[in-house]
């Protein structure tokens, strides 16, 4: 037994396949035999068949009342690319399950990689601590195109630090054609780069030196905007990229306008016990590091180490701070973290710590491996419970189909979530709003608010109110999910036998026929 362990402790790549192995148990428990917790996986899973089919997507007409369907781009191009084979040969939804196991352990691989390049040890047990925690085995479950974003920002993160401006470039490149928040790893760069330069002017005498770090650090920053350009430039739709971008990444991301639409969870602020809770296995192991400096901190640090260590805890205080106005950025805090604790931990002497502390260590240590296994079944039940399965409304849409629906018709829905299932379902069809109700407020500002004000408080939505939308959208089908708050919804347009006939319903929606679009709203 102890042979085998040394055997295995020596060879990295043998580390490499029982990281790998036990990745691959977690991650099929979290995304086989189930649905998707996120709509966006129908989404997802649609546009890289699709693309498989005929190529690039150019236009996007299923939304054309909204800017998606007026000056469309696929953000997600080269996550799209490697979806397709899969989903063509496995089907959709499945095949994109078999997509994302690929990805993650191509993120694994990675990942370790640039660990090793950073020179740290037991890189594969590192990963798995990174990979296997309960938020990031959320996020990589939800069939998006995280696992992608996330490889390309581990390359760009380690090339910043190893100060290598042409493989920054690369990866940069790689995430502007790959996921519409490539400005987190150009950020990122910067602010690696700014605090390094701060870091050195504090600990470095000579002006002459200060100078060189500066131009060093002038160039990483550019290769950054460099990639970011480039890969802008021969995205397959350039140049409505450019708009698109900018609506995705300034409006949508940083006004993020709340009042005027209900946005998805992630864009809201978690509670901090919720923060808290999704970090508490990396809280605890700060509790650990915290004990190591106090007790077996080692009589010599090296500086350039010190300096990587401060930037790396700078950057995850941005991504902390971030993570507390919007849950989605806690996938990059987690890695992030996990570089600047491997980083750290080489300051400490660990044979003396254990030996010193060891109760206590090994205490920490078990106590996180506890926290870690309840918070992966925790996650794990609630992808299981609170999923959408595979054939999610395709009885409700083939039921239109049935009542004489055409290609080219338009289905009203209520909330935008909806959209990717019943896109996923049949793309012959017309939605009003979809992927971000943001996008049809910035085209259509009084169709937006209706539908908001609709959606917020169905309770006060009128007739008039839904015969206006109805008529303005030239819609041939009312789609309403059964929700307890729409109940007053269903009153509404049932009295209303004359416009709407039902054809459908069951346990999770219910159908309406328009069969009068002749209405004017009275002054």
């Amino acid at each position: 037994m102890k042979w085998l362990f040394s055997v295995v402790k020596e060879c990295f790549w043998l580390q490499g396949i029982l990281c790998l192995g036990l990745l691959f148990v977690l991650y099929i428990l979290a995304l086989f035999g189930h649905g998707f917790v996120d709509p966006d996986a129908f989404y997802h899973a649609k546009i890289s068949l699709l693309l498989w089919q005929h190529g690039p997507i150019h236009s996007f007409p299923w939304l054309d009342l909204s800017l998606v369907g007026q000056h469309f781009a696929d953000l997600h191009f080269l996550f799209h690319v490697l979806m397709a084979p899969f989903v063509s040969t496995f089907g959709m939804m499945q095949g994109l399950r078999y997509g994302m196991l690929f990805l993650m352990g191509s993120l694994a691989i990675v990942f370790a990689g640039c660990l090793r390049w950073l020179h740290i040890r037991y890189s594969w047990f590192w990963v798995f601590v990174c990979l296997s925690s309960a938020p990031l085995l959320i996020r990589l479950s939800l069939g998006k195109a995280s696992a992608l974003a996330l490889l390309w920002f581990v390359i760009g993160i380690t090339a910043s630090l190893k100060q290598r401006p042409w493989v920054l470039a690369f990866s940069v490149f790689g995430f502007s054609l790959s996921h519409g928040g490539w400005m987190i790893l150009v950020g990122s760069a910067g602010i690696l780069s700014v605090s390094r330069f701060f870091f050195e002017g504090q600990l470095q005498e000579k002006k002459l030196l200060l100078r060189v770090r500066f131009l060093s650090e002038i160039r990483l920053i550019f290769a950054s905007f460099l990639g970011a350009a480039l890969g802008i430039f021969v995205h397959p739709n350039f140049p409505e990229n450019i708009q698109f971008t900018w609506v995705q990444l300034v409006t949508i991301g940083l006004k993020t306008p709340m009042d005027r639409v209900v946005l998805g969870k992630e864009w809201y602020p978690p509670p901090m016990s919720g923060v808290i809770s999704g970090l508490a296995p990396l809280l605890l192991l700060s509790l650990l590091l915290l004990v190591g400096f106090i007790f077996a901190r080692k009589s010599q640090i090296h500086r350039e180490q010190a300096i990587q260590t401060l930037q790396l805890g700078s950057l995850f205080a941005f991504f902390f701070a971030l993570s507390l106005s919007s849950i989605r950025s806690i996938e990059y805090a987690i890695p992030v973290f996990i570089l600047f604790f491997c980083s750290a931990l080489q300051f400490i002497d660990l044979k003396k710590m254990f030996f010193e502390q060891r109760i206590l260590s090994i205490l920490a240590v078990v106590f996180c491996f506890f926290v870690q296994i309840f918070h992966n079944t925790e996650a794990i039940s609630s992808l299981r419970t609170m999923s959408f399965s595979d054939t999610q409304y395709q009885v409700a849409v083939l039921a239109m189909r049935q009542a004489g629906g055409k290609n080219g018709d338009r289905i009203f829905h209520t909330m935008f979530g909806r959209f990717p299932l019943l896109f996923a379902q049949d793309d012959g069809f017309r939605y009003v709003t979809g992927l971000d109700p943001t996008f049809l407020l910035i085209t259509n500002p009084a169709l937006s608010d209706r539908i908001d004000a609709s959606l917020r408080f169905p309770s006060k939505t009128t007739i008039h109110d839904w015969n206006w939308m109805i008529s303005t959208t030239h819609s041939r089908f009312v789609f309403i999910p059964k929700i307890g708050k729409y109940s007053s919804i269903f009153q509404l347009l049932d009295a209303e036998k004359n416009r709407y006939s039902p054809i459908f319903e069951d346990e999770k929606c219910k159908v309406y026929q328009v069969t009068k679009w002749d209405y004017v709203e009275p002054k």
